[in-house]
């Protein structure tokens, strides 16, 4: 189910957004170069994150992508600045993708990157982790 779109037997009227959504926040803010090749190394190495997506450049220093998580053929929404990475997580989704996520970024971009899902700081293999249904 694309996100946010009604299931089956539900009328735009019960539209519920079922995502969760993390943020990963850089401690330093990334060059344009340094930003630009780890875009293209997320996108575009599948075995690197198990993330398959196509880059949208909304401006120099803003990306988009509709990306398939691989591990658990999952649609979520990517967007990453010099500054962070946002991820829209749809429900079912475990913590296994925030985690490689935080792993890609600890090893290319940023040892020291924070992350926070729905507003509350989380820890790397955080156990039950799982976006929830409202």
């Amino acid at each position: 189910m694309p996100l946010g779109l009604p299931a089956a037997g539900e009328s735009d009227d019960d539209l519920v957004l079922r995502v969760s959504v993390a943020v990963l926040v850089f401690s330093r803010t990334l060059s344009d170069d340094a930003f630009h090749r780890w875009v293209a190394g997320l996108l575009a190495d599948p075995e690197s994150v198990k993330i398959w997506g196509l880059a949208r450049w909304l401006g120099p220093d803003k990306v988009q992508a509709n990306a398939i998580d691989e591990h658990r053929w999952q649609q979520c929404l990517l967007e990453a600045t010099p500054h962070s990475l946002v991820a829209v997580l749809p429900a079912g989704t475990g913590g296994n993708l925030v985690d490689r996520l935080l792993a890609n970024v600890r090893e290319f971009v940023d040892p020291d990157v924070r992350v926070f899902v729905d507003g509350q700081e989380y820890t790397a293999g955080e156990p039950g982790y799982e976006v929830r249904q409202p």
